[in-house]
C-alpha cells in the first residue's frame, strides 16, 4: 500500500475514533508535552515542523497525527482544529505544511496514538503546542516593454554590525523566499521576463528583523553575483526596495541611469515620462555640457550615464561647483535655516568652506564643503545637528540655488543659471528631473528634501508594479 494511501486512511480512522477520546482521555500540553513539537523555517505560504521521537520502552507505537488551527488550546478542543496530517512509522518526525496563507497566526500540536505493550487500550500524547506566524508580502508586478528580454534579481543590503550585503531572493514568483543569510549567488536566484511579458512575483518580510533596504537588479544578461558598478560591461539597473511599515520603493538615480523605469501603486506612478525611451535618454545626457556629456560608460557605445559624484575620475568633476560655493556659502549664512522641526540659528561662515550654526541647543559644524564631498554626500560634520546641516548644503548647491536661501524649498528655481552660482549645478541631476513625472527624480543625495519625495511608501499586503520603458 503506498505512503498516500496509508495517510488518507489514518486521517480517516482519526477522525472517526478520536473526536472523543481527545476530549476524554487526553492531558494539556502543558500536562505532558511528548513529543516536543517545534517549527523550523517559515514562509508567507510554508513552514517546517519536526518533533522528536516518542518513547516507547514499554508501549506500542500506533500514529502520529498532526493538527493545526487558527485558535489555541488544540488539546482541550480538536474540533476547531484541522487533522492535517497522518504518519503509521515511528521514524516519520517532519512535516512540511504548504497551505498557510500569509500574515497569519497558526497553532500546531501532535497527538500521539500508543498502545501499553500487550494491551488493546490506547493511549493519547499530547505535544507542546506551538504558535507560528505565516511572514507578510508585497505583491510586485514586473511588466516588460524594453524590446529585450530581461533579468531580474534581488538582494537585501547590509544592517547595523553586518555591513555586507545580505540574503538572495530565491525562487522568484508565487513562492519567492529568502536565502539563508550568507548563501552563495547562484544563478537559480536570477529569473526572465521576455518583452512584452509581465512576471508576478511575492517580496517576502525579512527573516531578519533589522531594519535595512533591499535591492532589486534588472539587466539584459544573465547576472553572476551583484554587479560591480564600476566595471559590469552590460545593461543593467536597480529599484530601491525594503521591507517594513513606510517603507519607500524608489527607481533612484543617484549613482547611474541605465534603464527608464516607472512605478506604480497606492495611487502613485514614479519615474521617468512615458513618452522617454532609452535611447533619447541617452543622447539627452550626451548633449550636456562637458564634463557632464562625457560620463557615458563605456565612452564608446555607453551601457550606463554615471552621476558626477559615482564617476571613477574625480579629477574631471572636482570644481564644476567651486565658484558656485565660493559664493553661495556667505551669502547664505547671512539667514537662520528651518527644515522641517530643526532650526539653525547664528549661521556663520568661516573661509574657506566651513559652515557653523546653533541647533538643538549646541553647536553644529560643516566642514570641507567641496564639490567632490556635495556630489559625494560626504561633507564631514559634527554635533547633534550636524549631519541635517550637511544634507541641506549638499542638496542646496546641487540644485543650484545655494546663494539664496528663500529658494531652498522652491523648486521652480532648482538647476537653472544665475549669476550667484555662476551657471553650475547638478547637470545630470536637472536633466533627470525634466525627463521625470511631476518633475520627480532622485537624482543626487538628498533629493527628496522640501517635498520632493519621489518614491512609493509601501506597507505590508501592499502591491506594486515596475514597468520598463522601452529601449529605443
Amino acid at each position: 500500500m503506498n505512503r498516500h494511501l496509508i495517510l488518507v486512511l489514518g486521517i480517516a480512522f482519526i477522525l472517526s475514533t478520536f473526536t472523543v477520546s481527545c476530549g476524554e482521555n487526553s492531558t494539556g500540553p502543558e500536562q505532558n508535552g511528548e513529543p516536543v513539537l517545534t517549527a523550523g523555517e517559515v514562509t508567507h505560504f510554508h513552514c517546517d515542523l519536526s518533533w522528536t521521537q516518542v518513547d516507547l520502552e514499554s508501549q506500542d507505537h500506533i500514529s502520529y497525527n498532526l493538527y493545526r488551527s487558527q485558535t489555541k488550546g488544540i488539546s482541550s478542543d480538536t474540533t476547531q482544529a484541522e487533522l492535517i496530517a497522518t504518519f503509521a512509522n515511528v521514524d516519520e518526525l517532519t512535516y512540511s505544511d504548504s497551505l498557510i496563507v500569509e500574515g497569519t497566526d497558526y497553532y500546531f500540536a501532535l497527538l500521539t496514538q500508543v498502545t501499553e505493550s500487550g494491551s488493546d487500550a490506547s493511549e493519547y500524547l499530547w505535544s507542546n503546542e506551538i504558535t507560528v506566524q505565516s511572514h507578510d508580502v508585497n505583491y510586485v508586478t514586473f511588466v516588460n516593454n524594453s524590446g529585450s528580454t530581461l533579468y531580474i534579481m534581488s538582494q537585501q543590503g547590509g544592517w547595523e554590525g553586518h555591513p555586507e550585503a545580505g540574503p538572495w531572493l530565491t525562487d522568484i514568483g508565487e513562492h519567492s523566499k529568502w536565502a539563508a543569510d550568507g548563501t552563495a549567488f547562484s544563478t537559480d536566484f536570477v529569473t526572465s521576463c521576455p518583452t512584452g511579458d509581465t512576471l508576478d512575483f511575492i517580496y517576502p518580510e525579512y527573516s531578519i528583523v533589522k531594519p535595512h533596504g533591499a535591492r532589486i537588479y534588472i539587466g539584459e544578461t544573465q547576472f553572476d553575483g551583484a554587479p560591480d558598478l564600476q566595471t559590469y560591461p552590460h545593461i543593467y539597473d536597480k529599484i530601491e526596495a525594503g521591507w517594513g511599515a513606510g517603507n519607500t520603493w524608489n527607481t533612484t538615480c543617484v549613482g547611474f541611469v541605465a534603464i527608464p523605469l516607472q512605478l506604480h501603486g497606492n495611487g502613485l506612478t514614479v519615474g521617468f515620462l512615458s513618452s522617454v525611451t532609452r535611447s533619447a535618454l541617452f543622447d539627452s545626457l550626451a548633449a550636456l555640457p562637458s564634463p557632464y556629456g562625457d560620463l557615458g560608460f563605456p565612452a564608446s557605445n555607453p551601457v550606463r550615464f554615471f552621476s558626477p559624484g559615482k564617476w571613477s575620475e574625480s579629477s574631471q568633476v572636482a570644481h564644476l561647483l567651486d565658484s558656485a560655493l565660493v559664493t553661495g556659502l556667505p551669502l547664505a549664512a547671512q539667514d537662520d535655516w528651518r527644515y522641517s522641526a530643526d532650526l539653525y540659528t547664528d549661521v556663520t561662515y568661516t573661509p574657506p568652506d566651513q559652515i557653523t550654526a546653533s541647533s538643538n541647543g549646541g553647536t553644529s559644524t560643516a566642514s570641507s564643503i567641496t564639490t567632490l564631498n556635495v556630489f559625494g554626500c560626504c561633507i564631514p560634520n559634527s554635533g547633534d545637528g550636524g549631519p541635517m546641516l550637511a544634507a541641506l548644503i549638499g542638496a542646496a548647491a546641487s540644485r543650484g540655488v545655494l546663494h539664496n536661501y528663500a529658494w531652498w524649498g522652491d523648486h521652480t528655481k532648482y538647476y537653472q543659471s544665475y549669476s550667484e552660482n555662476h551657471g553650475q549645478y547638478n547637470y545630470f541631476s536637472g536633466l533627470l528631473h525634466d525627463l521625470s513625472i511631476d518633475g520627480l527624480c532622485y537624482g543626487m543625495p538628498y533629493d527628496d528634501y522640501y517635498d520632493r519625495h519621489s518614491g512609493i511608501i509601501m506597507n505590508p499586503g501592499n502591491s506594486i508594479m515596475i514597468t520598463i520603458l522601452p529601449f529605443n
